[in-house]
């Protein structure tokens, strides 16, 4: 009889089989290079759609394993130097991980491998080189390799080398190009290699004319990379001269040339002119091109320095004969002094005019400059007299609700039939809220009664000091968002319903309160115009904004269908959100009410993180995200939908270059920070976003800022740090 349990186990063990047999890696990691101090990444890509990938290491020297990574599906935030970048492809599920500021410790193998148990797994090869290649050569700078022909000198060598230390088990691979070629050369190349350095050695025997450019040696990144780390070797300097001597004749002031037709090293050679007549031999000229202005014989010679000795060419003879024939000089008949005169007469006009013409033209551009200074400072006034009645406006509504708060208090005070510790606390309550927003309303009037002040940065910043929230002293969770509001700090933290309020002058705890509407917080703003805060939600299912007051009370919400990143509010009191991922621009009256949206893709604009919008109804943007091309600051001009002018190009450390900016302040000259978080500074760029300084940097304490805020009431700069275990708010005094 047929055991009924047969069928049913050969089907389970026909589906492992099928399923084992489809869970493939697809993009398997490749051998790639990389320098300390620089980023570097692996690709690994399973064809099960959401399996999750874990990453391994094998340091050197050991076989021992050590987890790297992992992740659930999630955008993960910042883990040490190693980021995972996780996303669905058409019949892949790809997981990259990148490594920043790499260091000699990270070479190894790293192995991707699926977390299903189900045994897929693929290597590659890390190998970080100690620096970049390094060049030398035997030329001195600027030395000339061929020499002049008639001097007797002949073609030498010329020897460059190439070398980089590293440590991995694969040695990186070096190879010489002429610049301008992708070839690489083969003849003349020796390589030697040790455990831990290569060195490549180019020679060039017998140099010649066509050897007259640079030469690079490289390090590819991977073997199908077209990215590499390299060196140039500098320029083999070609001079050929000949003894071309010649004798012409010549009239005066007409010009004469002697300057060598084929390329000439300049530094090396120079030009001298000799006169000679009854008076003897004297030199006239060093330069190449001249205007005899007396009757006699010139004699051109070149004197060069090659291979460190003196060689001498005469070039030229140029007798110079009677000018007679030239217009107006030396006359002999009077018709032809009329004729003298009347070209001279004609000349001079024409010199007058000229000028007057040039005079017209630099009066009409002096007149054009000052009008045009005028309207800009019509404009800077028009706009610095909004701001005062603007200030103006604030204040009396703050001088009403002050007096509205001192009436309560006196009747707090008066009530007689109220006594006890529960009155006591209220009066104690009610005492310092007047005396916080009366401070803030004194340091405005003093504001506005001076006037726009300029803004004078301190050359290094003070800390004043440093605050660690609850939230990341007991579960190291990370700061999402900041807001200043009556000279209270409001700090939201990483999937926290509790939100901490400090004291921005004694940077201590006052309170703490609850919203249990909060769950998953992104970022906060305050608007002092509202008196309330806004802080974005991004639940699993539902993305709004949140209108709070600053007890925790909401005022009213509203959803956005995006998850949004960052918040920010205009001085107009709209309310300005971007979106990461579907690279939008949103913005909302304070009730919440739809104004416009931009698709930030069409000006280029992809993943941006952080906005303002300026007086100008302009925005301010920040974009770049890991493996984004480009990451900047740019204004977006509002009416014609283009980019008026950027920050930034390709992502890197140079004072012109930014990696993964976080977010944005502006001063009130207009002036802008901007967190630059991979490379660990707050950056300060001028009005026309010229670099000026980084304002903040590693050296004053901070990893990866991920959020500032600017008050220039206190001078002060708030910066959310980010750290793999340690997660604060620093305070730096800045002006």
């Amino acid at each position: 009889m047929e055991n009924p349990s047969r069928p049913i186990f050969l089907w389970i063990l026909f589906g492992l089989s099928v399923n084992i047999a489809l869970a493939a890696l697809s993009v398997r990691p490749s051998d790639t290079v990389s320098v300390v101090g620089t980023e570097t990444y692996f690709d690994c890509a399973s064809t099960i759609k959401n399996q999750s990938i874990e990453w391994y290491h094998y340091p050197i020297g050991t076989s021992e394993q050590k987890l790297v990574y992992g992740h659930n599906r999630f955008h993960l935030p910042y883990l040490g130097r190693f980021h995972l970048k996780v996303y669905n492809m058409t019949g892949a599920y790809r997981s990259n991980l990148l490594i920043t500021d790499v260091t000699e410790g990270d070479a190894g193998v790293y192995e991707c491998q699926d977390d299903g148990g189900l045994g897929n797994k693929s290597q590659a090869q890390l190998t970080v080189l100690h620096s970049e290649p390094l060049c030398s050569s035997n030329m001195t700078s600027g030395e000339v390799i061929v020499g002049v022909n008639n001097c007797g000198f002949t073609p030498e060598a010329v020897k460059f080398s190439c070398s980089v230390k590293y440590t991995g088990k694969t040695p990186p691979t070096l190879e010489w190009i002429r610049v301008g070629q992708n070839a690489p050369l083969a003849d003349g190349v020796a390589f030697n290699r040790t455990s831990d350095t290569v060195t490549a050695d180019l020679t060039l025997e017998g140099v010649s004319s066509t050897d007259g450019q640079s030469f690079t040696c490289r390090a590819a990144k991977t073997s199908t990379s077209t990215e590499f780390f390299s060196c140039s070797s500098g320029v083999v300097s070609i001079w050929h001269a000949t003894n071309k001597f010649s004798l012409t004749e010549k009239k005066l002031n007409e010009s004469v040339n002697c300057e060598e037709e084929n390329s000439v090293h300049r530094s090396l050679c120079s030009y001298e002119w000799t006169k000679s007549d009854s008076k003897g031999e004297a030199v006239v000229s060093t330069e190449p091109a001249m205007r005899p202005d007396s009757l006699g014989l010139y004699r051109c010679t070149i004197n060069c320095t090659v291979k460190r000795q003196p060689c001498s060419i005469n070039r030229m003879m140029v007798n110079v004969v009677d000018p007679g024939s030239m217009n107006g000089f030396l006359l002999q008949t009077t018709t032809q002094t009329y004729e003298a005169s009347y070209k001279s007469a004609f000349i001079v006009v024409l010199i007058l005019f000229i000028i007057l013409i040039i005079l017209i033209v630099g009066l009409g551009a002096a007149v054009f400059i000052c009008r045009k200074k005028k309207r800009q400072y019509r404009n800077a006034n028009s706009l610095m007299m909004e701001e005062n009645n603007e200030k103006k406006g604030e204040i009396q509504k703050l001088q009403n609700e002050l007096e509205e708060e001192r009436r309560k208090y006196n009747k707090l005070k008066s009530n007689d039939a109220m006594e006890g510790p529960g009155f006591d606390g209220m009066l104690a309550k009610a005492q310092a809220q007047w005396a916080r927003e009366r401070e803030v309303l004194l340091k405005r009037l003093e504001d506005l009664k001076k006037g726009p002040v300029g803004v004078e940065y301190l050359a290094k910043p003070k800390l004043r000091g440093i605050i660690k929230t609850a939230a990341s002293s007991s579960e190291n969770k990370s700061i999402k968002g900041v807001a200043l509001f009556n000279n209270e700090l409001y700090i939201i933290s990483q999937k926290e319903s509790k939100v901490e309020v400090y004291d921005s002058t004694s940077l201590q705890l006052c309170r703490t309160w609850k919203q249990e509407e909060l769950t998953c917080p992104e970022d906060a703003c305050a608007c002092i115009r509202n008196r309330c805060l806004y802080i974005s939600e991004n639940k699993q299912h539902v993305k709004e904004i949140l209108r709070i007051d600053p007890n925790g009370k909401i005022i009213n919400k509203w959803q956005t269908g995006n998850e949004v990143c960052r918040l920010s509010v205009s001085s107009d009191a709209t309310v300005v959100a971007v979106v990461h991922d579907n690279s939008k621009l949103m913005e909302y009256s304070a009730d919440g009410n739809h104004i416009r949206t931009h698709d930030l893709s069409l000006v280029n604009i992809e993943h941006p993180m952080h906005a303002l919008k300026l007086r100008t109804g302009n925005y301010l943007i920040i974009h770049g995200y890991l493996e984004d091309t480009i990451h900047r600051m740019c204004e977006m001009d509002v009416g014609s939908n283009r980019i008026a002018k950027s920050f930034g190009r390709e992502k890197g450390r140079g004072d012109d270059q930014l990696s993964n900016p976080s977010c944005l302040a502006v001063d009130r000259e207009g002036s802008v920070m901007v967190a630059d978080a991979t490379n660990g500074r707050i950056v300060l760029l001028g009005s026309n976003f010229e670099f000026k300084r980084k304002i903040v940097t590693k050296e004053d304490g901070i990893n990866i800022p991920t959020r500032i805020l600017l008050d220039e009431f206190n001078r002060t700069l708030y910066v959310g740090d980010y750290k793999s275990n340690d997660r604060v708010l620093y305070a730096f005094e800045i002006e």
